[in-house]
C-alpha cells in the first residue's frame, strides 16, 4: 500500500522581455510492504500428460516481513525566460527519508537520510529552430535491500546520493518534428556482492554516454517516436583499483533503441496503424 501527496504554489510574473516564475512545493510519500512467509512442499516427480493427485497438505505459514518507506521534501524553484535568447532555472529540494525493514530472525535494518538537493538548466536560442540545453541534477535514490543470497541478507542499503549533467542540442527539422542530440553522465554509488559474499557499496558508478531522438509528424499522418541511446559504463574505487571487483558494471546494455511509428490520416476518421 502506499500513499502520497503535494502541495504546490507558483508565481508568475512579467518584466519587460523577461517572464518569471517562482515556484514552492511539499510532497510527502509512505509504502508500506509486508511479503514472504510461504511454504514449500515437494510432491515428488511428475509426468507431462499424467494427471496425478495429492492430499493437499498441511501448509505452516511462518511470521510476514515488513518493509516501510516515508519520504517528505519540501523545495523552492524560479524558472525565468528571456524571449527570443534563452531560458534558465534553478530548484533547491531538502527531503527528508527514512526506510524500516522488519524480517523474521533478523534485527531492524534502518536507513536515513537528509540530504540538500538542487537542479540546475539553463538553454540558448541560436536562431527560430536550433537552441543549445545544458543541465546539472543531484538526487536520491533507493537503494533497496541485500538480496537473500548474501551473508548480510535483509539489511536496508543507505540511500544514494546521485549526480547528473547533460548538455546538447535541439534542432526543429519543422515547426513540430524535433531532433535532439546530447551527451550525459551520471554518477552514484555502485552495489554488488563482494569476495565475502557481502553486499554493499563497492565504490562509484559511471554511465557516460549520447543520446539521440527524433519525435513529431514526420509527414501527413505519419507520427514517429525514435530514440538511441549509447552507454559506457564503468566502476571505479578502491575495489576496482586493488583488482576486487571488474571495472565494468553488471546489468546495463551499451547501445538501446527504439522505433514507434503511428499512421493515421485523417480520411481513417480515428483508425491507425501502429508499429
Amino acid at each position: 500500500g502506499s500513499y502520497s501527496g503535494e502541495f504546490g504554489a507558483s508565481k508568475t510574473f512579467t518584466t519587460g522581455r523577461w517572464r518569471h516564475r517562482l515556484g514552492l512545493a511539499a510532497r510527502g510519500r509512505e509504502v508500506q510492504r509486508s511479503y514472504g512467509a510461504g511454504d514449500v512442499r515437494d510432491f515428488g516427480q511428475g509426468f507431462v500428460g499424467v494427471q496425478t493427485l495429492v492430499p493437499e497438505p498441511a501448509f505452516a505459514f511462518g511470521p510476514l516481513s515488513h518493509e516501510e518507506t516515508r519520504q517528505g521534501t519540501v523545495g523552492l524553484s524560479y524558472d525565468g525566460l528571456w524571449t527570443g535568447v534563452g531560458q534558465a532555472g534553478v530548484g533547491v529540494q531538502k527531503t527528508f527519508y527514512r526506510h524500516v525493514i522488519d524480517q523474521p530472525g533478523l534485527p531492524r535494518a534502518t536507513s536515513n537520510a537528509d540530504p540538500l538537493l538542487f537542479n540546475l538548466s539553463s538553454s540558448l536560442f541560436l536562431g527560430s529552430k536550433l537552441a543549445l540545453y545544458a543541465s546539472m541534477t543531484r538526487g536520491l535514490e533507493e537503494s533497496g535491500t541485500a538480496p537473500g543470497n548474501a551473508v548480510n541478507r535483509g539489511q536496508a542499503m543507505p540511500a544514494s546520493i546521485t549526480a547528473q549533467i547533460d548538455a546538447g542540442v535541439r534542432y526543429a527539422l519543422t515547426p513540430h518534428l524535433k531532433l535532439v542530440a546530447g551527451l550525459f553522465q551520471v554518477e552514484k554509488p555502485y552495489f554488488n556482492l563482494n569476495r565475502a559474499n557481502v553486499f554493499g557499496p563497492l565504490g562509484q558508478v559511471r554511465h557516460r554516454g549520447l543520446e539521440v531522438s527524433l519525435a513529431g509528424p514526420a509527414a501527413p499522418g505519419l507520427t514517429v517516436v525514435a530514440g538511441a541511446v549509447l552507454i559506457d559504463p564503468r566502476v571505479t574505487g578502491e575495489p576496482v583499483a586493488r583488482g576486487l571487483v571488474g571495472p565494468i558494471p553488471v546489468g546495463p546494455s551499451p547501445l538501446t533503441g527504439l522505433v514507434t511509428l503511428q499512421y493515421q490520416p485523417a480520411s481513417w476518421r480515428g483508425f491507425s496503424v501502429d508499429g
